[in-house]
């Protein structure tokens, strides 16, 4: 996935993870290298090394379930009582067209 999403990547692009199975495997060695990455590995034993991209994964998580709030139920579902109880995006649209 790293590889098709990003097919113009800087050569010697690092591949990080950590030491499961699944990345020490022969296979996904010869396969990373295969691609033109950098093979880069927390340490064994220091799972703090992996800590910032998980803490960004993290991050990108609740961004994303704060999005699906905003737009899934504030703007489509509640009422607002600022616009005479209407939903958001009903009252904009409308409000919208009527004003074009």
């Amino acid at each position: 996935m790293a590889a098709g999403r990003n097919p113009d990547r800087p050569a010697g692009a690092v591949f990080h993870s950590d030491r499961g199975s699944q990345y020490t495997a022969k296979k996904t060695k010869q396969l990373v290298e295969k691609l033109g990455f950098q093979k880069s590995m927390s340490r064994p034993g220091t799972p703090s090394d992996n800590q910032p991209i998980e803490s960004f994964w993290h991050t990108l998580e609740v961004s994303r379930v704060i999005v699906q709030y905003i737009e899934l139920y504030y703007n489509s579902e509640r009422l607002h009582s600022g616009i005479n109880y209407a939903v958001p995006n009903v009252f904009f649209s409308l409000f919208s067209v009527h004003f074009s």
